[in-house]
């Protein structure tokens, strides 16, 4: 069959030439003409000779000339008209016209010979090796990038791309494949793996639901393409929430997991009324659209028509456990669904959640879903490493009665943004949403119960308080009664970027914790999760305070135990007259102790307002317990020219050492250390 290089792309337009008689109309036995053009993609001014077009009806054929036109006349009522020519495969096979038409489209690739399968299989096989050997999570975009150069040279590559993403392969004949580079997805602190008992609420409150969008029937998919990679099964309970809250609202939920979520089975998602997507996700600018990883594996010397127009590509994921590198030796090819592969599909009024990264790197899935006939589309922007958390929030916010847009502004500080640095390059994603005509949009229809959210107070400190300190304790309380966190309630505080979680007392939600300030304005917010839905308050505090060269502070969650900070410099023993410690308060060197305390939570500081050049090490060590339950500790650290560093360390073991972090001046820079320093002997160090 014949060679070509590139993807073409049919416009096969049907023009009115006239009416043979008075009558056009079809039904009264008028007959129309119509005539067209087929010229390649991107080069309009190109025909393309030797098209058959055949007409249903016993109309017969018309061929294009040697520049691509053709005309057919005689034609009456409704006929279907199929372009053909040896060695081509057309896309949509076919087109019914009933009479005047503008533009019809079709576009068509080269059958690809044996030869070239087994070329275009080789390469990929031989792409997928040096991914495999060459990848480094700590210079992704370096290694994808080198790999693309050496694509570029292939003849069978038509266009090759590498980056921080992924690596991007487009062959001459048809078809795209990517290896993505898939970050580790992350709990957030305000999210627990423990499923919601969300079966055993009732509704305490009504609502009726008027003048909003609602999705057009009671069917929900919760589609998970991972289920099967074993790195992702703390994600189980996560959906298991999500199924419990729409199942609250009496959807009818089916799960697809796994190799179950196929092509065909994504081409009717249109029939549920709310979609949930998890899997890996892709953005293929030069054809700008967005890909979503189906669970149908693919395998070599598969080829399928829609894969040579560009309509479902394949797509390699790391998949397993283990670290990065050995994930991604242990890739796995899948195909994928794209906007493009949609276009045909109709949405019954429905909500379209994709978890998968890149789900709204461009609006091309987001117009697919709402122009036909969705109410709503959310999706990131970019990589997503909380996605899966931050759809259970949402839809569980929702299930109280939240619109869309409410639900996004009450999620957790946090959740609708997703931070990440990638070779020394900060990528952060943002939670992005569509709703048709932005109209509201509901997951309630008719009169519907809804879940009735926490009440969340702070008693102190008072709105608008002005301190001259570099960290300040905040209180309040969280109802209703009780607060039981293994069913997976959460409460959080967040101050500027940090984001820490708070524990609550069961007997009578209350909360406590000592957060640290950055000088000048700061807006604390406590965010409260109960029972699967949330609320959230706010108070601004002003710090007004001298920055030394070094502040530090440890905290920790427990009453009856005693947590000592120590700063020694480097190569220095700790407990001697070198550390700044509880029996060292203050240092030749410039360290201060500000307070020992020895019955529980903290906070103790120490602080140089001019240190010593050097390198010096920050420690925290456990001294005593009265108590039997676990201790959570957490430090922060701020120098002279350096954001806040917070470090933390859960499951403290009483007589052991965590070992935080060094810091080095005069620059600043703060070093986290690795490991536990194990047991201190006893005999060594001072009594108390």
């Amino acid at each position: 069959m014949k060679r070509v290089s590139f993807l073409l792309l049919i416009v096969l337009c049907l023009f009115i030439a006239g009416c043979e008689g008075m009558d056009c109309d079809p039904e009264t036995g008028g007959s129309y003409a119509v005539s067209g053009r087929i010229t390649k993609v991107n080069e309009p001014q190109e025909g393309i000779e030797g098209v058959t077009i055949a007409f249903s009806g016993g109309y017969g054929t018309a061929t294009t000339d040697s520049n691509g036109y053709w005309t057919k006349s005689g034609l009456k009522g409704t006929v279907t008209a199929t372009p053909a020519k040896p060695g081509y495969l057309f896309d949509p096979d076919c087109i019914t016209a009933s009479g005047p038409s503008n533009a019809i489209n079709f576009e068509y690739a080269v059958e690809p010979t044996a030869e070239q399968m087994e070329e275009f299989n080789a390469t990929t096989q031989m792409l997928s090796n040096r991914v495999a050997d060459l990848y480094d999570p700590d210079r992704p975009s370096a290694v994808f990038a080198a790999i693309a150069d050496e694509a570029r040279a292939l003849a069978v590559v038509e266009h090759a791309a590498g980056d921080e993403t992924g690596l991007y392969i487009k062959y001459r004949d048809g078809g795209l494949v990517m290896w993505l580079n898939s970050l580790p997805r992350t709990k957030p602190v305000w999210m627990t793996t423990d499923v919601q008992d969300l079966s055993t609420m009732s509704s305490v409150d009504t609502q009726y639901v008027t003048g909003l969008l609602k999705p057009g029937n009671k069917r929900a998919a919760i589609v998970n393409c991972l289920a099967d990679d074993p790195n992702f099964d703390w994600e189980v309970p996560i959906f298991k929430s999500v199924e419990q809250s729409l199942t609250s609202l009496g959807y009818e939920v089916e799960r697809i997991d796994g190799e179950a979520a196929t092509r065909k089975f994504f081409k009717a998602i249109g029939d549920y009324g709310v979609v949930v997507v998890n899997g890996h996700g892709g953005i293929t600018d030069w054809w700008n659209k967005v890909e979503w990883q189906t669970g149908e594996p693919w395998h070599m010397h598969q080829i399928s028509i829609n894969w040579m127009f560009g309509k479902e590509d394949v797509m390699h994921v790391p998949w397993g456990k283990g670290d990065s590198k050995t994930r991604m030796r242990n890739q796995r090819a899948f195909w994928t669904i794209s906007s493009k592969s949609l276009k045909e599909t109709s949405f019954d009024d429905s909500i379209v959640i994709a978890i998968d990264c890149y789900g709204f790197a461009n609006s091309s899935m987001a117009d697919t879903v709402i122009g036909n006939g969705g109410i709503a589309y959310v999706g990131w922007t970019d990589v997503a490493r909380i996605s899966s958390s931050t759809s259970s929030a949402l839809i569980s916010l929702m299930a109280r009665g939240d619109t869309l847009s409410e639900a996004v502004e009450n999620l957790p500080p946090g959740a609708a943004v997703d931070k990440i640095i990638i070779e020394g390059r900060t990528i952060t994603s943002y939670l992005k949403y569509r709703t048709r005509n932005e109209g509201p949009v509901t997951l309630l229809s008719g009169k519907s119960g809804y879940l009735t959210p926490p009440t969340v107070s702070i008693d102190y400190p008072s709105p608008g308080t002005v301190t001259s300190a570099h960290d300040i304790r905040i209180g309040g309380t969280i109802l209703p009664l009780p607060f039981i966190p293994a069913r997976g309630d959460r409460a959080t505080v967040s101050v500027g970027d940090l984001m820490l979680s708070l524990q609550v007392n069961e007997a009578d939600g209350s909360l406590e914790k000592v957060v640290p300030l950055k000088s000048g304005s700061n807006i604390i917010s406590v965010f409260g999760l109960v029972n699967g839905v949330s609320d959230c308050v706010k108070v601004s505090v002003t710090a007004s305070y001298d920055t030394p060269d070094l502040w530090t502070g440890l905290v920790w969650d427990t009453g009856g135990t005693d947590l000592d900070l120590h700063l020694v410099p480097k190569g220095k023993e700790r407990s001697s007259e070198h550390d700044c410690c509880w029996h060292n308060k203050t240092t030749d060197w410039g360290g201060v102790l500000d307070f020992d305390d020895t019955d529980g939570f903290g906070p103790e500081h120490i602080t140089a307002e001019d240190i010593d050049p050097g390198t010096y090490e920050l420690w925290v060590y456990f001294y005593s317990s009265s108590i039997s339950e676990p201790t959570n500790a957490d430090v922060y650290i701020r120098t002279r020219g350096q954001p806040l560093r917070h470090f933390e360390r859960s499951n403290l073991a009483v007589r052991s050492w965590w070992p935080v972090a060094e810091i080095t001046f005069p620059d600043g820079s703060i070093e986290s250390i690795e490991g536990d320093a194990g047991l201190f002997e006893a005999l060594t160090y001072p009594k108390k």
